[in-house]
């Protein structure tokens, strides 16, 4: 691996009896040939705190996967957690497909230069009547999504990646060599929306 190079972190979460992944893409900006393994394990410290604080007990973090994207040659990097790590928020769990949704978003133009985020696993405490979320989960996704921009965003307070939206074309012609689009903002309102299947990258 290389300046340059690019890959996903897939925070694998098992959420009432089924695994949920959330991916992020990242460019290498380090010089260590091990960056992928750092970068996992630097993850878990910085960014996992404040992403299980915003989950219940019954949601488990599996662990932290980190997949060559570009040059696409290298085996997956996984991170294990040193022990069982749950979320932090003792009471009853919002239904599976209840959804946060974080939408990252770069200076580019177009659907393949911004991405979205579906986070489940919330309090059912946290839901307004069952349309929307409240202050609570607001207040939540909101410092997790600082941590991840302050640690990883165009300035970020790390020495091995960025964070960027991987594009990898429209679904008729895929291209060759995915593109990349940094980071620059991300947005999110207090919407519920449903974490229905979807495909993997």
């Amino acid at each position: 691996m290389s300046l340059g190079d690019l890959a996903t972190v897939k925070v694998h979460i098992h959420d009432l009896r089924r695994v949920v992944e959330c991916g992020l893409g990242v460019q290498c900006i380090s010089p260590f040939t091990n960056w992928r393994t750092l970068l996992a394990a630097e993850w878990f410290a910085t960014v996992m705190p404040d992403w299980l604080n915003c989950l219940t007990v019954f949601a488990t973090l599996i662990d932290i996967t980190v997949s060559d994207v570009v040059p696409g040659t290298a085996a997956d990097v996984v991170f294990n957690p040193p022990s069982v790590t749950h979320g932090s928020y003792a009471g009853e769990q919002a239904p599976a497909n209840c959804s946060y949704v974080i939408s990252w978003r770069s200076d580019g133009i177009g659907r393949n230069t911004r991405g979205r985020n579906y986070l489940s696993g919330l309090p059912v405490d946290w839901t307004a009547q069952g349309h929307g979320w409240n202050g609570d989960a607001f207040a939540a996704i909101e410092t997790l999504v600082s941590v991840i921009l302050a640690q990883y965003g165009p300035t970020g307070f790390s020495d091995l990646a960025r964070l960027q939206i991987i594009s990898r074309g429209p679904h008729g012609a895929p291209l060759a060599t995915p593109q990349a689009f940094p980071v620059t903002h991300a947005f999110f309102d207090q919407d519920m929306r449903s974490n229905r299947k979807r495909l993997q990258p």
